[in-house]
């Protein structure tokens, strides 16, 4: 994954004032845990789900920065934190060009980011196969299925997840079905009062706040 980070926070270890990733020291305790309809969702040939999370322990990797959980509890662990990656805006594409009705041309976006990940090696050595969904016929609304599977699996734990369900317009589906009080309301923040104040009335707070 490193070969690919656009954009992240450089955290360093040892530093004085620390710049540790500070998140690390709550791997353990529950907190970061992952459900199991997602682990559940990876294909069993899929080598992402082993570089995400080691299951048995409930370590996630992509947050401790490595695949044998060096860093869980460490307050100054070195693991930086990625917010923009390339895989990511590749499926930026596919889904404005399945949104804009280029199924095709989106799915084989898609595609190649699961090809790459079927080049990867599992942590044994081992290489496995995955679907391939350019050239099935699938219609625009498979596709896009397709597109909010291909986004959970391949950026679990980079904090996408809220902000993809929300803007697809599935948050309130999704989450309460996993028992989380998700409202209508919260598909968008409220407006700061101040904000409200200075408009002389001209702007009115979001519903629910």
């Amino acid at each position: 994954m490193e070969d690919e980070v656009i954009f992240a926070y450089d955290h360093r270890a040892e530093l004085n004032p620390s710049k540790g990733n500070g998140l690390a020291a709550l791997m353990g305790w529950g907190f970061v845990a992952p459900t199991e309809n997602f682990v559940n969702a990876f294909e069993d040939d899929d080598p992402r789900l082993e570089y995400t999370i080691e299951t048995e322990t409930q370590s996630p990797h992509k947050l401790l920065g490595s695949t044998d959980s060096q860093y869980k509890g460490n307050d100054d662990s070195p693991g930086n934190k990625v917010y923009i990656r390339y895989a990511d805006v590749l499926l930026w594409k596919a889904e404005a060009l399945i949104e804009t009705g280029q199924v095709e041309a989106g799915l084989e976006i898609v595609d190649q980011i699961r090809m790459r990940a079927e080049n990867t090696p599992s942590l044994d050595g081992s290489n496995g196969e995955l679907e391939m969904y350019s050239g099935s016929g699938l219609s625009q609304e498979q596709a896009l299925e397709v597109l909010y599977k291909e986004r959970r699996l391949e950026l679990g734990f980079e904090s996408h997840r809220i902000n993809d369900l929300k803007r697809w317009g599935i948050a309130d589906e999704v989450l309460t079905e996993m028992g989380k009080n998700f409202q209508e309301y919260n598909y968008l923040y409220p407006i700061p009062q101040g904000e409200i104040d200075r408009s002389g009335g001209q702007i009115e707070q979001n519903p629910g706040y």
